[in-house]
């Protein structure tokens, strides 16, 4: 059995779900700008966002309404895969006392020269 090797950016993706799980405000608005740059994009199918008080916004929303109030944990589903600058991975959003997924997809996140996510688009699965 092949053992896949971890991706470079595997930690850029990993603090990225986390950002959507963190209770801490001052943890999540840090962690937002250590992710994207000033300008930053977040898009879905629902939702376009630019910005770090309007990501800030997206996010603490969806943590209001999944994470602190339905109970439930956003995960990286499999390991990230990368070229030319841009991340492609699976998430879902799993009970956090255990259980089946409630929903997932596909992100892609568009790397800048510094490494940070310009852009996110997100693709939840219908």
């Amino acid at each position: 059995m092949s053992r896949r090797a971890e991706t470079p950016h595997r930690d850029l993706v990993e603090r990225y779900v986390a950002v959507w799980n963190e209770d801490d405000v001052g943890r999540r608005r840090a962690a937002i700008r250590e992710i994207w740059p000033e300008d930053g994009e977040h898009a879905s199918p629902s939702y376009y966002v630019r910005g770090y008080e309007q990501l800030e916004e997206r996010i603490t929303r969806t943590h209001t309404r999944w994470v602190a109030a339905e109970g439930y944990r956003f995960r990286v589903r499999e390991e990230p895969a990368q070229h030319h600058g841009v991340l492609k991975f699976r998430w879902e959003m799993v009970p956090q006392s255990g259980g089946a997924a409630r929903s997932a997809g596909t992100d892609f996140l568009i790397l800048g020269d510094d490494g940070r996510a310009r852009a996110v688009y997100q693709f939840p699965d219908a």
